[in-house]
């Protein structure tokens, strides 16, 4: 009994830890370039509440997580709140430019 006890318990910690890295401020990608300029790897998008981009991370209230290969979307593209609350998941390509 105690063991399930300390089982459930540390699947709990395990389970908050999980879910409190994914708020805004902890979210971190590179947004870099390669050398033509294209966009590579994991980029972060910030949105205000009318969903215009932002730079700032105090005036957004969404974010967007998409990872680029030579400018293509690769995988899925996720929308979240900025309390980190998952709101989308894109499974097709979007125009990321827009």
């Amino acid at each position: 009994m105690q063991k399930l006890l300390y089982t459930t318990f540390f699947l709990c910690l395990c389970t908050l830890a999980a879910m409190s890295q994914n708020t805004l401020q902890s979210v971190k990608a590179p947004n870099k370039t390669d050398a033509n300029g294209l966009p590579q790897g994991q980029w972060l998008f910030l949105y205000d509440k009318n969903w215009k981009l932002v730079q700032d991370k105090t005036q957004a209230e969404f974010y967007r997580v998409m990872t680029f290969q030579n400018e293509k979307v690769m995988g899925k593209v996720v929308d979240y709140y900025k309390s980190g609350t998952r709101q989308v998941v894109i499974d097709s390509v979007i125009d990321w430019r827009e």
